[in-house]
């Protein structure tokens, strides 16, 4: 795994949490909370490195933020 952790901390230079998935059908996927509050996830992702736009997610849980992300980009790029 790469480790694009400055180039994401130039957008978001406070992170709460980071998550780092490799090989999602050969593109590495960093998921990152900026802000929480006791209902919402404030998250973005990059991949390889490069930011999309992320959003924010009604959970309890961040790992349904990343389970969601991984989901929909292996739905994307498998089509």
């Amino acid at each position: 795994m790469k480790n694009y952790i400055e180039k994401i901390k130039e957008v978001h230079p406070f992170i709460e949490e980071h998550h780092q998935a490799d090989d999602v059908n050969g593109h590495q996927i960093d998921i990152v909370m900026h802000e929480s509050e006791d209902l919402f996830y404030d998250y973005d992702y990059f991949i390889n490195g490069e930011h999309q736009d992320g959003g924010r997610m009604l959970t309890k849980e961040s790992q349904n933020v990343v389970d969601k992300i991984l989901s929909i980009y292996r739905k994307i790029d498998n089509e």
